[in-house]
């Protein structure tokens, strides 16, 4: 069956077409081109984007939970579906490192099996463990019995709990045996991530040289950027070979400083993350036990009873807002940085709207609100009133 998407005001997110037309033949996109490209298709199931705008679904290589949802407590398979709702068509399961070595293993166990199953919602791309191989002074999380150097043989562990599912690691390469560790990563396809950690500038070069080929939320957990000690993020702005990841949530990194890194690295090597916590999207004034501490938001940021950052709060549709309004991005490279970016990084047909790529795609309002979430075909969210899902076969 195919499905015509009309009226759209197309996002590729490199070119921009208005009064645009995208057809999805299965699970790929088929075609997208201007109206007057199009002929008329009987047997293509319509839908009328009345101008709003169309763009590649969302890609979240690090996310911790959404909706009340904690991916490390049994909640994947929730998030999956809530951040459908916000037009993330896919992400990474983010584990975080405030738990014991068995119960950090049963938790990668438990979203490997929710990932089997395919979940109804985003696509689950795999699992990102950030830590336990951290600097334990680097994160007001950290607990140090929890946090330990990088091995081999501790990975292999998680490998097999992950069944085949675990693509990013996040560790502190100046620990004891870590920069050994790094060639063997790759080999196994796992992306090793620089975070967490008090690496000089000379180390993070020399995990760069044997392969480390990702920064874990850019300068955040990091020591600050200094001009006689650059350290991790002077090495990471130095290296062609490392994508950045960055919260851009306008509180983690302000707008300068987000510039910065954009004007470093290019949007080709900025990769937008929300590192949001189970209280993403709950009303303001909700308060959640998480990690071992309270977190509070005002509806804009999570934030510790002092005032530090607690994970993040925004999901990606609204950093595009913040790069923009920002003046960080126009929308279309903020729209890069959160789609084509991580699809890349991740090697996969997604991100682009293409022929041929997969069909994950987004229909949103001026504010950014999504009307429709597609992914690979399949209507997975629709805000109620925007079309008659019924007349879907592969609907809701």
């Amino acid at each position: 069956m195919k499905t015509r998407i009309i009226h759209a005001d197309i996002y590729t997110p490199d070119i921009h077409i208005g009064n645009g037309v995208l057809e999805v033949h299965g699970e790929a996109i088929q075609s997208v081109g201007t109206a007057d490209e199009f002929g008329s298709s009987p047997d293509a199931q319509v839908i009328d984007a009345r101008g709003h705008k169309l763009i590649p679904g969302l890609i979240d290589t690090h996310i911790h939970g959404a909706g009340g949802f904690d991916i490390s407590a049994g909640g994947a398979a929730g998030a999956a579906e809530y951040l459908a709702s916000q037009g993330i068509t896919a992400f990474l399961a983010t584990t975080h490192f405030v738990m014991t070595h068995s119960e950090l293993l049963q938790s990668v166990a438990q979203i490997a099996e929710v990932i089997d199953n395919s979940p109804a919602g985003a696509q689950i791309l795999g699992i990102h463990m950030e830590g336990p191989w951290i600097a334990a002074d680097r994160s007001p999380f950290s607990r140090a019995d929890l946090c330990y150097p990088i091995t081999r043989e501790d990975i292999a562990l998680f490998m097999q709990a992950a069944r085949g599912n675990l693509r990013l690691v996040t560790f502190a390469p100046e620990l004891p045996g870590a920069l050994d560790v790094i060639p063997w990563l790759r080999e196994q396809g796992i992306i090793p991530s620089t975070g967490h950690t008090n690496a000089d500038y000379n180390t993070c070069m020399r995990a760069v040289e044997l392969g480390l080929n990702h920064s874990t939320h850019t300068y955040n957990a990091m020591p600050p950027l200094h001009h006689r000690s650059p350290g991790t993020i002077g090495a990471v702005m130095d290296s062609d070979e490392v994508t950045a990841e960055l919260i851009a949530d306008g509180f983690h990194v302000l707008p300068p400083m987000m510039r910065l890194l954009i004007k470093a690295k290019g949007t080709e090597h900025v990769c937008l993350i929300s590192d949001a916590v189970p209280l993403a999207g709950l009303p303001a004034g909700t308060h959640l036990h998480w990690c071992g501490l309270d977190i509070g938001t005002d509806g804009e940021i999570s934030i510790l009873n002092d005032g530090r950052p607690a994970g993040a709060y925004k999901l990606l549709n609204r950093s595009l807002d913040v790069m923009v309004k920002s003046g960080c991005a126009d929308f279309s490279q903020a729209l890069h940085m959160a789609s084509r970016v991580p699809a890349e990084l991740l090697g996969l047909k997604k991100g682009q709207l293409a022929a041929g790529f997969d069909a994950d795609l987004v229909v949103m309002d001026d504010d950014l609100n999504p009307l429709l979430t597609m992914v690979a075909g399949n209507i997975v969210y629709v805000k109620e009133g925007f079309i008659d899902v019924k007349r879907f076969a592969n609907s809701l």
